[in-house]
């Protein structure tokens, strides 16, 4: 399906003076005449694409020639690419194992040579492995990172013969996240891949290209849209067909069958995947022979044609087996004598076989009747044998989704318990900070309330000497207190009223919230809640105050502010364990700091959390949002916190990211 782009990719030669087809006798005579290493390697690999997609029996003794050019000359860019090659070969013939080994070599020689094409070219052809095993998650997830690999050096424009490598691969990403996404269902996606592939290959070569009408095919086909589909593969097969690539021409042969199934047009289907079975065996396209022979025996079971549902789909088993479990590939050509001796047994095997024939034809008409019989009875035993097999088959699959069931229902009771206790955790660490928060207003309260006792009965006193100024005096220092006293007690009326508003018994809903006032109120709560378990922490904590590193240009924003708030908190307490474990490594000019900050990003808020810990090892840097992951011991984190995180500011229509560097520190930024 996608030779077009990459026969362009290893032709340049060839791209802007001679067409596509040059035959095979032909690239064998410009090989003959390479004069040096780089000529030669450059004539191998244009040889190697025309029989990897068309003759791949004939592949073998290129790619052991490009190979051992390839560490003749010592380049770890010709050796990745002579893997790459050997990738696409065993792709082609179904050996997916191999082909994946072959990837893994080449990513790890280009990513030595530093060359982007080659290491993204590399990551998606692995990418087609796994859109062959229908795995089309782990192919988005290459597809994704070949993509930025490619997009590292900016989006390629395809301006000059130069830059036509970076640009056709780019072109063929979007075109494997077209598929992937048609895989997953998710059409408007696909179409918008396929419009941008669409655009691209005009741009190049001033047409469609036929990969991409078959593509669109299956879209349209699966939106329901039949009539508009079969004239995406119609145009499709008017181009593979003048390019002569015969697979392309299968898969849009399999897209017209599929199709006609679907508009219930049995006879149709069945001839258009006799063709696909036919050229399958020819070109050895295993993986669309597999789905034509299954698409074979569903076409008949429509029809209720019992004794053709059975055949095919034995013979879409006995396919399936060879694909996914075939031997080692073909033996190397260069062990000639091994080759030879096989040819001589295939010789003494006919010669055996044609002397039976003599000896026997004299006994066929007596035998036919047997063969007869025997073909029918065997072709019954076949069938009781495949329905018992499918019904032994059907009992394991239910077992094993009771047991999928059962194990299920066991992790979300897990999940909820784990859950409450993060939650009762973070309450608790609220709790402390709250508590110190009051409890500070409150030591006001009573000291003055004190002070104000005694004043009082000296003014008592003062009034029964007769001493008016001495207890008007009193009395302002009463009245003063008195104030402080009120003040104070205001304080703590706010501490309490603002825990409530922002407590986990809110409505829930999304309310304008001052994000800044949030922050340093959470702040300050994490930092006493810790200051209250351990006595011996400290640390610098940038801003204290509201304003100190806040964007006061923000205002106020819809948030759940409850909720918003667990996520600051959280954060805040995960820096503040990271710096106190760093400063127990007692680290000379070492001072833990933890800072909070906000920032206005256009039509964004970004809050952030800083600490300047050991930071995170990249080794585990992907997992860190995964629920039940942690890295503190056993029994003081139950590895929920940073997913509940995640999962409410995603419910938030925003982003959580961490920005890390081991041995300095982490920022983790909120993105509302």
């Amino acid at each position: 399906m996608r030779k077009l782009i990459i026969s362009f990719f290893f032709l340049f030669a060839f791209i802007f003076g001679q067409a596509q087809h040059a035959k095979y006798d032909s690239l064998k005579n410009v090989l003959a005449f390479a004069k040096n290493d780089s000529t030669k390697l450059t004539s191998l690999r244009n040889l190697i694409i025309e029989c990897v997609f068309s003759y791949p029996d004939s592949a073998i003794p290129y790619l052991q020639q490009e190979i051992l050019l390839a560490k003749k000359i010592n380049s770890d860019l010709a050796l990745a690419n002579a893997y790459y090659d050997y990738g696409w070969y065993y792709v082609n013939i179904g050996d997916y194992p191999k082909a994946l080994h072959s990837i893994q070599e080449s990513i790890k020689l280009a990513e030595q040579s530093g060359d982007i094409i080659a290491i993204a070219a590399a990551y998606d052809l692995m990418v087609v492995v796994y859109l062959d095993q229908e795995d089309f998650k782990r192919a988005l997830s290459l597809e994704i990172k070949a993509k930025s690999i490619i997009e590292s050096k900016g989006i390629p424009i395809f301006t000059t013969s130069k830059s036509y490598g970076l640009f056709s691969h780019y072109m063929y990403i979007n075109y494997g996240l077209a598929q992937i996404y048609e895989g997953l269902n998710q059409l408007d996606s696909a179409l918008k891949y396929l419009h941008i592939v669409d655009e691209g290959t005009q741009k190049i070569f001033g047409t469609k290209w036929g990969p991409a009408s078959m593509e669109a095919g299956n879209i349209y086909s699966k939106l329901g849209n039949y009539s508009i589909a079969l004239e995406h593969y119609r145009t499709g097969i008017s181009l593979v067909s003048a390019a002569d690539y015969k697979k392309d021409l299968m898969d849009c042969y399999y897209g017209i069958a599929n199709t006609f199934k679907m508009m219930e047009k049995s006879d149709s289907s069945i001839f258009y995947i006799n063709k696909v079975i036919e050229g399958s065996k020819s070109e050895r396209y295993s993986i669309v022979q597999v789905r034509a022979l299954n698409l074979l025996s569903e076409v008949y079971k429509s029809k209720h044609n019992s004794d053709s549902v059975v055949k095919y789909l034995q013979l879409t088993i006995a396919a399936k087996d060879s694909l996914f479990s075939r031997q080692k590939v073909l033996q190397m050509q260069n062990m000639i004598f091994d080759e030879q001796v096989r040819q001589q047994e295939a010789l003494q095997q006919q010669k055996q076989l044609q002397n039976k024939i003599k000896l026997y034809s004299l006994l066929a008409a007596l035998l036919i009747f047997l063969v007869i019989a025997f073909m029918l009875y065997r072709n019954n035993l076949h069938k009781q044998k495949a329905y018992a097999l499918l019904q032994k088959q059907k009992h394991e699959i239910d077992f094993q989704k009771s047991k999928v069931e059962q194990t299920l229902d066991e992790l979300k009771s897990t999940q909820a318990q784990l859950i409450q206790s993060e939650k009762m955790a973070s309450l608790g660490e609220l709790t402390a900070g709250i508590a110190h928060e009051i409890q500070n207003p409150l030591n006001f309260v009573n000291n003055f309330s004190e002070v104000n006792e005694e004043l009082l009965a000296e003014m008592k006193d003062e009034l029964d000497k007769g001493n008016i100024d001495d207890a008007k005096a009193i009395a302002n220092d009463a009245m003063e207190n008195q104030q402080k006293i009120l003040h104070h007690g205001k304080r703590a009326d706010a501490i309490v009223k603002g825990m409530l508003q922002h407590s986990s018994s809110g409505s829930g809903k999304k309310e304008p919230t001052d994000i800044n006032a949030l922050a340093d109120e959470y702040l300050r709560l994490a930092y006493h809640g810790l200051r209250a378990k351990d006595k011996s922490f400290n640390a610098t904590m940038i801003p204290i105050a509201i304003g100190t590193d806040f964007d006061e240009t923000i205002g106020n924003i819809n948030i759940i502010p409850q909720d918003i708030g667990r996520v600051i908190l959280n954060l805040i307490n995960n820096a503040f364990y990271v710096v106190d474990e760093k400063r127990k490594q007692n680290i000379a000019g070492y001072e833990p700091t933890v800072e909070v900050s906000s920032k206005k990003d256009g039509n964004m808020v970004l809050v952030s959390v800083k600490d300047n810990g050991n930071g995170i090892p990249d080794s585990i840097k992907e997992k860190i949002f995964q629920p039940f992951f942690t890295t503190k011991p056993t029994g003081q984190g139950t590895g929920l916190g940073l997913s509940l995180a995640y999962d409410i500011v995603k419910a938030h229509g925003g982003e959580l990211r961490v920005e890390t560097k081991e041995g300095e520190g982490s920022t983790f930024i909120i993105q509302l």
